[in-house]
């Protein structure tokens, strides 16, 4: 509601992602469509993260990406952790997203 209330362009193009991971530190946003990402990423960052910043009294960074991308993450994390597959991925997105949010972060939703 903050983010509305104070620019109303990027509640809107905020509206097409939802959050997919988070720690104390870090937020991951998984977008539908990727010019609303590229246009957070671009023209709005530094107003989400201060806005942010202004919610949690602490700086807090985030990351984005498409849910197509996160959702290709969760399966290569289930079958990491089930022993599914026949070695960990070495998907560069993969592993960055495990970078990013630590791999005792990501929990899978049905």
């Amino acid at each position: 509601e903050r983010v509305k209330a104070q620019n109303v362009p990027a509640h809107a193009w905020l509206m097409d992602c939802k959050p997919a991971a988070a720690s104390p530190k870090f937020i991951l946003l998984a977008f539908q469509n990727e010019m609303h990402r590229d246009m957070i990423d671009t023209k709005f960052r530094p107003f989400i993260e201060s806005v942010l910043r202004d919610i949690f009294q602490a700086p807090l960074d985030f990351q984005t990406l498409l849910q197509s991308q996160w959702n290709k993450v969760k399966e290569e994390y289930v079958r990491d952790q089930r022993g599914d597959g026949e070695e960990p991925s070495s998907d560069p997105l993969i592993e960055e997203a495990i970078k990013l949010v630590g791999s005792d972060l990501i929990e899978v939703k049905d």
